[in-house]
């Protein structure tokens, strides 16, 4: 198993590690029985989390629909639905980013903020979710790399501004 996938796992199963890690004695049987548990729960949550690049609520989609939207990162206004199903990864069609790399730079703050999956670029590239407004394709996994850090580059995040003030609200709505 990925190590960041056994650490989103048990970031977010700590009912799992209270069950089987917080005890005072440890034993083998112990170890066995939690084993095969563990097994089978982290396979299908890998296999479940492998497939999204966020499992946002709808109060969340609904806060990144109006700040995608104010800041004209689309060619169109999107909305929640289509939103939704860019992190389900479930889109018909790409969208077509007027600002690509201020909207990727707004996934990479997501990301180091822990709202997005580890695999997040990888599945936007290979679900072909997204189009850079020069391209007629849809953006590679080494595009996005690079828009990323060419933006990290140019505008270091500092942690104020408007990113931060989203992912503080998308926290708030958790």
């Amino acid at each position: 198993m990925h190590v960041n996938a056994m650490h989103e796992l048990l970031t977010e199963r700590v009912d799992l590690v209270k069950k089987y890690f917080d005890k005072d004695d440890f034993s083998f049987a112990d170890c066995t029985r939690s084993d095969g548990h563990m097994l089978s729960v982290c396979d299908s949550f890998v296999r479940q989390q492998a497939e999204l690049i966020a499992c946002f609520n709808e109060k969340q989609i609904s806060l990144i629909t109006e700040f995608v939207n104010e800041a004209n990162l689309f060619m169109e206004p999107v909305n929640e639905r289509t939103l939704g199903a860019f992190f389900n990864c479930s889109l018909e069609y790409p969208l077509v980013a007027s600002n690509a790399s201020s909207f990727l730079l707004l996934l990479n703050m997501l990301y180091k903020n822990k709202l997005v999956s580890f695999g997040w670029q990888k599945l936007v590239a290979d679900k072909g979710l997204l189009k850079s407004n020069r391209g007629r394709q849809t953006m590679s996994k080494t595009a996005i790399s690079s828009r990323i850090a060419e933006q990290m580059t140019r505008f270091p995040y500092t942690g104020n501004g408007p990113y931060s003030m989203l992912i503080k609200q998308l926290k708030e709505c958790m």
